[in-house]
């Protein structure tokens, strides 16, 4: 059975929407990212390298941010800091629930990204980390920027965070119903069919990773200079290991083509 004949046959929206439910009863960062990271050091260090990277974007403030697959709200204080207004998008019931009581001044809504209930032109940045390896077929994924491209105005950016792959047979036995992982350059194709320009497209950390110390990812995740010396090292390793590694993070930085 084909990753389109899997989709097309079952609700999958709707199974990881029961999947992220159940996950969001976990503890803080565990319920969005690795649940087997008990002291939290491996996800708290992940957070600050993403942080990082994300940042190192934003330059200037912004009237609207949107961030689509926004969790628990992980990344919604660093919205806050660059944005007049800031709008969250889950699938999951349960993660917005969690995400409201911290964040009451942020907009959320529990919608997925190819079906966003936001108006035309009026969103001016886009943030997603983690998400569109959840969406399996890369129909839906056209859909999904193609939604992007319409809240958003002329010249706006997205900033994408995803794990990729350049191992052909990994990717075939991927496709579960959770999530698939593309190369690059399928990626760059969706973005630009869907009415986006490809900015920056590097990577930001190979997995298997450095394999840093416990004491030093504690140091790390504190120390946001530290963190973001800790990034362009971590850069560069996966630059080196492309080829070998499992999956990469890596960072699209997009602007929608002005009309």
């Amino acid at each position: 059975m084909t990753l389109r004949d899997k989709y097309n046959k079952f609700d999958w929206v709707n199974e990881q929407r029961k999947l992220w439910d159940l996950r969001a009863t976990l503890n803080e960062l565990c319920a969005v990212m690795d649940p087997q990271d008990k002291n939290g050091l491996k996800n708290r260090y992940l957070t600050a390298l993403h942080l990082s990277h994300l940042k190192r974007h934003l330059k200037k403030r912004v009237m609207t941010s949107l961030e689509i697959g926004c969790g628990i709200g992980r990344l919604m204080k660093m919205l806050f800091s660059v944005s007049n207004r800031v709008i969250g998008v889950d699938i999951s019931p349960k993660m917005i629930s969690v995400a409201q009581k911290k964040f009451p001044d942020v907009e959320f809504f529990i919608a997925s990204g190819d079906d966003l209930p936001i108006e035309d032109s009026v969103v001016d940045l886009i943030i997603t980390v983690w998400v569109l390896q959840h969406v399996l077929t890369d129909e839906a994924l056209l859909a999904f920027m193609r939604e992007c491209c319409r809240v958003t105005m002329g010249g706006s950016r997205a900033i994408i965070i995803e794990q990729v792959t350049f191992d052909s047979n990994l990717r075939s036995k991927e496709g579960s119903e959770y999530h698939i992982r593309r190369e690059p350059s399928e990626y760059h194709n969706i973005f630009r069919n869907a009415g986006w320009k490809v900015l920056f497209s590097y990577p930001v950390r190979a997995h298997p990773c450095l394999g840093l110390r416990k004491p030093i990812l504690l140091r790390l995740s504190k120390n946001s200079r530290m963190c973001w010396i800790a990034s362009n090292i971590e850069s560069i390793w996966a630059r080196i290991h492309l080829k070998r590694s499992e999956y990469i993070d890596w960072c699209f930085v997009l602007e929608k083509n002005k009309e």
